[in-house]
């Protein structure tokens, strides 16, 4: 993994996701925010894939097989392949380290359009975009759809968002 500072994460990142917001409507910092949250600040996330959209049955393109972690209410959930542990958490849901399948990629770029068509196209997500003038109110109606299985998505997501908007206003 290639750890970039903040201030190198936005001066690359930004203009694809401004970009991509030029293309296809989604908010370039709910975008933002979604990368750094799934992949960090790595110049270089694995297979390009910056936001953890696994393949599913009708994708055609790249599959890596890669490390991660679920949240789950059962401690019985049968996964299609390796599974590294399972750890009660407090709240009385499991979380699951395992392996899972997740999209591939050409490019950064082709991530980040892959990202919005995905939301474009899949109805649970569509009333997100009602509000792609509001970064947050788009954010919360994708995650409330069920983007994660991490019930803190919510609050992480919404503190990265405000983080990044404060540090994208000090570069400027």
């Amino acid at each position: 993994m290639d750890n970039i500072t903040t201030a190198e994460f936005i001066r690359f990142f930004l203009p694809i996701a401004t970009a991509v917001e030029e293309q296809t409507g989604m908010p370039r910092f709910y975008s933002l925010a979604m990368h750094l949250t799934e992949q960090g600040r790595n110049s270089h996330p694995p297979g390009n894939m910056c936001f953890g959209i696994k393949p599913g049955p009708h994708w055609s393109g790249k599959r890596q097989l890669l490390h991660t972690w679920e949240v789950f209410d059962s401690p019985h959930v049968k996964w299609p392949h390796q599974v590294i542990s399972i750890q009660p958490r407090p709240d009385g849901k499991y979380r699951y380290e395992v392996y899972d399948e997740f999209r591939a990629y050409d490019s950064i770029q082709e991530s980040y359009l892959d990202h919005a068509a995905f939301l474009k196209k899949n109805p649970r997500y569509a009333a997100a975009w009602h509000y792609t003038a509001d970064d947050l109110s788009f954010m919360r109606a994708v995650i409330s759809a069920g983007y994660a299985t991490d019930p803190a998505k919510l609050r992480i997501m919404t503190d990265t968002m405000l983080w990044l908007k404060k540090k994208v206003a000090d570069y400027a």
